[in-house]
Order: C-alpha cells, then sequence, then structure tokens
C-alpha cells in the first residue's frame, strides 16, 4: 500500500468515526441512562448530583477510545492490506506475531489514560491499604484469561509453523511475548496504584470502580485480543499459501464464540471494587465506610 492508498484509508475511516461521535455525544439522556446501569450493575450508590459527573466520564471515555481506535488501528489494516500477497505474509508474518501482543497491551493501556476520575471538591478521602491486581479478578476470570494467553501463544506457533519461519522468528516471539506481559503487569500496577481522588465516601468507591474497571478490560483485551487476531490470521494464511484468493469467512465463528464467552465471564467479577473496602483480616473494625 502507498501513502496515498494508507492516507485515504486513514480519512476514511476518520470520516466514519466523526459521524459515531457526532450521533454520541450529545445524547445526554442515553449517557446518564448508561450510568445508572453501570451503578445498578456495580452494586453502588448514584445519588443524582453525581449521576452528571459519571455520565460525562463514559462519555469522554468513550470518545477518547474512538479517537485512540482511529489513530491506531487505521494505519494497522493499511499495514496488513500486504498480506493479501502470498510472499509478503510469508516473510514478514513472524514479525506480526512478535508485535501483535505488545501493540494490543499498548493500545489497551492507552486507552485508560484520559479521562480519570476527579475529586469534586477541596477535600479529600483515600484508602489507608493498598489494592493489589489479584483483587480485581474472581478464580474464573483469571483462568479464562491465562487460556486466552495460552492460546495466543498456539496460535503464534501455528503462524511459525506455515510460514516455516527460522529459529531467530521463534525466538523473537517468545521474547515479545515475555514483553507483553511484563507491559500488561507494568501497565495494571501503575492503574491500582494511581493516588485515589475523591472528596468523600461515595466518590471514592466510584474511583475504585473505575480502576478496577480499567484493570479488568485492559487485561481481558491484553489476553484475548491477540488471541482472536491470531488466529484469524494464521486461518486467512493458511488459504493464502494454498493458493486461494478469497477470504473465508469461517473462523470468525469461533471467534465471535470466543470472544462473547470471555466477556460474560468477566461480568462476574463487577462488584470486585468493594475489597478496597473490605476491613483488614486482623481488624476488628466494622465501621469501614461503604459507599452504598
Amino acid at each position: 500500500m502507498n501513502t496515498g492508498q494508507l492516507l485515504s484509508n486513514f480519512i476514511g475511516t476518520g470520516i466514519g468515526y466523526s459521524l459515531l461521535v457526532l450521533f454520541m455525544a450529545f445524547r445526554r439522556r442515553s449517557w446518564i441512562r448508561r450510568a445508572h446501569k453501570l451503578a445498578a450493575s456495580s452494586d453502588i450508590a448514584l445519588p443524582d448530583p453525581l449521576a452528571p459527573r459519571v455520565a460525562r466520564f463514559l462519555r469522554n471515555e468513550f470518545l477518547f477510545g474512538l479517537l485512540v481506535t482511529w489513530v491506531s488501528v487505521s494505519p494497522l489494516i493499511g499495514i496488513l492490506t500486504p498480506y493479501a500477497r502470498r510472499y509478503m505474509a510469508a516473510q514478514s508474518f513472524p514479525w506480526i506475531l512478535a508485535g501483535l501482543p505488545l501493540a494490543c497491551v499498548c493500545l489497551s493501556y492507552a486507552l485508560t489514560v484520559w479521562p480519570r476520575w476527579r475529586a469534586s471538591g477541596a477535600s479529600r478521602v483515600t484508602h489507608l491499604g493498598h489494592m493489589t491486581i489479584r483483587q480485581a479478578f474472581t478464580p474464573a476470570e483469571a483462568t479464562v484469561a491465562i487460556f486466552g494467553v495460552v492460546f495466543a501463544a498456539v496460535t503464534s506457533g501455528w503462524g511459525l509453523w506455515q510460514v516455516a519461519a527460522p529459529a531467530w522468528g521463534w525466538i523473537v516471539c517468545t521474547a515479545a511475548f515475555g514483553a507483553g506481559a511484563f507491559a500488561w503487569w507494568h501497565a495494571t500496577s501503575a492503574i491500582m496504584s494511581r493516588p485515589s481522588s475523591a472528596s468523600d465516601e461515595i466518590e471514592l468507591g466510584w474511583d475504585d470502580l473505575l480502576r478496577f474497571r480499567n484493570v479488568r478490560g485492559l487485561t481481558l483485551a491484553a489476553a484475548w485480543l491477540p488471541a482472536i487476531l491470531l488466529f484469524v490470521a494464521d486461518y486467512q494464511l493458511a488459504f493464502l499459501l494454498n493458493g486461494s484468493q478469497t477470504v473465508e469467512l469461517r473462523p470468525f465463528l469461533p471467534t465471535i464464540a470466543a470472544a462473547v464467552i470471555a466477556f460474560r465471564v468477566f461480568r462476574q467479577g463487577r462488584e470486585l471494587w468493594r475489597q478496597a473496602w473490605t476491613p483488614p483480616a486482623e481488624s476488628t473494625d466494622s465501621s469501614t465506610p461503604r459507599p452504598r
């Protein structure tokens, strides 16, 4: 793909995203409903004065996500286009396998950079303890995340085998998976260790909820997005290497099913943010505030 085609693709997708932004940005009642739905599913109070703030946060989060997706995905589509040619696929495919896990982690973390939950006033409340990454997941969710990583590793091996990658390709991909795991740990640790920003207990609860939500969303994307993309790419590569000139749609069905299952499993822990409000085991004080 030449520069003109890449620029055309970038502008075309930008127009589509702009229309979606115009359609979604000013639907105030819709965002208010989403805020109340999030509060109900996460078991947290949402007083009427706080509802507009939560709605604005969700709206800004959505719009920023669209911006990051447009900036990152549009060039990626242009880069992947040459894979319609067999030679380019076979020669360059190991580099895609190596870069995809780390790229997915970085992209997922970028989505959490803005907006940030802010205190509404000058007063500040915070936790005395320290929240850990382990608190953000149920055992079933952790198992699903690990299975996604294993599946991504297996599909990477399949792709390397298809293109008869040399030893350096296997070594680079293995190192890239290790770098992706390190980047995930660093990103989730950074989110969990962000200073609390709240003026009362209810706001502190929302700060916790959104912090846990970011960690959980980042982990789900980092574990399963590379696995899904690699599986589809490997399947298409198999057809290209066999001389097929058509796009095979069958691999999209199991990938969609896997994504739905993973998403539904990750709905289990929506109230785990409350662990940040659980008193230490050695404490008998039952007066720990709970933002209900």
